[in-house]
């Protein structure tokens, strides 16, 4: 948690200076899963160039986390809404040696009333929206304040009935802006209201508005070209849902905001069905572990009693961090690699989660400064679209609100070459698939097709209850490879390495059961491993992830009535290429059994 922020008012005395302490509560932001993103976003909406929009803190995200990493992943046009937004990223610019705005550089800002000094901005060539007729006037007075032009983008109201110029103030402003002083157009804008219903009839009756809105600005600027260039006018519209699922992108330049953090606009789409990889994973962790008899009560109001006797594990984080109360009674989080309900009312602070009988066949040695993983990929914890599932509301939304006593902790790095295949159309299939395997037969001929399918460098995270088949499966991977040394639960040694017989790779076998953190995990030195290797890890969801972009992750759930397994895998990477081209992918769920090994894709 950074230290308070000194008081505005000469008045009011600061508060004293606190030292840094980490907060149990982070917030990671993955450097290479913004890189990914943005390339292949910017792959997608060629050849209109990516504005990547960071307002609201970059959408929870962090602005210290995400300029840096967007200007290592190319990025040099930035957006946002209020005027301090413009010149925090101005600042952040700065620090980081970029060009200045107008000389290799980019900041828009939007959104401001009529107290803001838009003098300030003026000065440091950040560019201004011009949302209302009034607003020409600020512009004019900005300019003659900071000494040099205001570069102004016109918005236009083409239906959505928020800030803009309706086509009647813009007929009746143009003579204005004709005689403006000190003020350049060189941009126009708008915003869709139904970009995220793919073939809405709204989307396709703003851009003709938007159309006619352009047109007239440019007659304006041909006749008076000391206002702006017509044919240098940026004209942009599109949002993450625009740039994702319109052909082609209209415009010169996308506003991409929600989806270059790895998050899907669309309701029947997630990131991951997009190509996309989130960029935050919410961490907390277990304050303390206790046992409760049959009937205690969990947080205010007592809504919750346990129905047998049962652990509580409180974990820090609540509403004043983010995490929604209206959640309550639905939400979970993963410890371990599992799910656990959250019981009870989220608190301001905390929150509880009942994690099963100490006794339980499959309990989990779960003990305080355990990691949680409070908002995830959906596999290494919740997702944000569950959470705003949860609590009624949006990923958007989600996110944004994640607070400032969670420390933004920036992780991975973009690759030395960020690019990055550019996200499958709106309308494909799933990503992820699920297979059901007969018995522990079908599933050693499972491991042995997946053998045939890895490579140096890859990440296979194994996650299942005590009993699911983990070691099994490594054990017919193994022997699909033709490794050396006999493959067991490396439980006390924690990894095993084994080398290849031939030109294949070798296997490195983790168990991260016992490890309590992914700086754990990181001690133990893999990377060096995977340059000829790959890494198996059973109990690795949550710990593992950073490890590698091309990592498979699988999750088996076994009948404790039967032998049946459902294994649902979620690939990262090409993984996904892989395994259709393997015929395991999303668009082969509906297959029959194949080779008669008791195995089948299935929806």
């Amino acid at each position: 948690m950074s230290a308070p922020s000194a008081s505005p008012d000469p008045s009011v005395p600061n508060p004293p200076s606190a030292p840094s302490i980490p907060s149990a509560l982070s917030a990671r932001i993955d450097a290479g899963a913004l890189a990914h993103n943005i390339a292949a976003i910017a792959a997608r909406i060629a050849p209109c160039r990516l504005m990547c929009i960071v307002k609201a803190d970059a959408y929870g995200h962090g602005l210290g986390a995400v300029v840096p990493a967007a200007l290592a992943a190319g990025i040099r046009e930035f957006g946002v809404a209020t005027p301090a937004e413009a010149l925090a990223v101005r600042a952040l610019l700065a620090q980081a040696g970029a060009p200045e705005p107008g000389a290799g550089t980019r900041i828009l800002c939007w959104l401001y009333d009529e107290t803001a000094d838009l003098a300030p901005l003026v000065a440091e060539g950040i560019e201004v929206g011009l949302p209302n007729p009034g607003s020409l006037a600020r512009l004019e007075a900005a300019a003659r304040t900071a000494g040099r032009p205001a570069l102004a983008h016109v918005k236009l109201d083409t239906g959505l009935g928020r800030s803009g110029l309706t086509a009647a103030q813009l007929d009746a402003l143009l003579p204005a802006l004709a005689g403006a002083q000190g003020v350049r157009i060189v941009g126009a804008m708008t915003h869709f209201a139904c970009a995220d219903e793919v073939g809405h009839p709204a989307n396709a009756e703003q851009l003709a508005a938007f159309g006619a809105g352009v047109e007239s600005l440019r007659g304006l600027l041909r006749a008076h070209p000391e206002r702006g260039s017509a044919d240098e006018l940026l004209v942009h519209c599109a949002n993450s849902p625009a740039a994702l699922s319109m052909a082609p992108v209209p415009g010169d330049l996308a506003r991409v905001g929600l989806s270059i953090y790895g998050l899907s606009p669309f309701a029947d789409r997630t990131g991951a069905e997009l190509g996309l990889r989130p960029a935050m994973e919410l961490r907390s962790s277990v304050l303390t572990v206790k046992d409760v008899p049959a009937g205690h009560g969990a947080s205010y109001g007592l809504l919750y009693r346990a129905p047998r006797d049962t652990r509580f594990a409180l974990i820090a984080g609540g509403y004043a961090d983010g995490i929604p109360r209206a959640a309550s009674g639905s939400a979970q989080v993963t410890i371990r690699g599992r799910r656990f309900p959250i019981v009870g009312r989220i608190a301001m602070d905390q929150m509880i989660a009942d994690t099963g009988p100490a006794d339980a066949p499959d309990a989990l040695p779960i003990a305080p400064g355990d990691t949680v993983i409070v908002m995830g990929d959906g596999t290494t914890g919740p997702s944000a679209e569950e959470w705003g599932a949860w609590s009624g509301s949006i990923n958007y939304e989600i996110v944004t609100r994640v607070g400032p006593r969670a420390d933004r902790v920036t992780v991975g790095r973009p690759p030395e070459d960020p690019a990055a295949p550019a996200p499958a159309a709106v309308q494909a299939a799933p990503a992820s698939a699920e297979l059901a395997i007969a018995d522990l037969d079908a599933m050693g001929r499972f491991g042995k097709r997946l053998a045939g399918l890895l490579r140096a460098g890859d990440v296979l995270i194994l996650t299942g209850d005590l009993g699911a088949g983990k070691t099994t499966l490594t054990q017919s991977i193994a022997a699909g490879l033709g490794v050396r040394g006999r493959v067991s639960s490396p439980t006390f040694v924690i990894a095993r390495e084994h080398a290849p017989t031939g030109a294949g790779p070798g296997l490195v076998h983790v168990d991260a059961y016992r490890l309590g953190s992914a700086a754990e995990l990181d001690d133990l030195g893999l990377e060096d491993a995977l340059a000829d290797s790959a890494a198996v890890i059973e109990w690795g969801a949550g710990l593992a992830e950073q490890l590698s972009a091309e990592r498979l992750e699988v999750s088996i759930s076994a009948d404790p009535a039967t032998e049946d397994r459902t294994i649902a895998l979620t690939p990262h990477g090409t993984w996904g290429e892989r395994l259709r081209a393997a015929g395991l992918g999303a668009a082969d769920r509906d297959s029959a059994d194949r080779d008669g090994d008791g195995q089948g894709a299935r929806p």
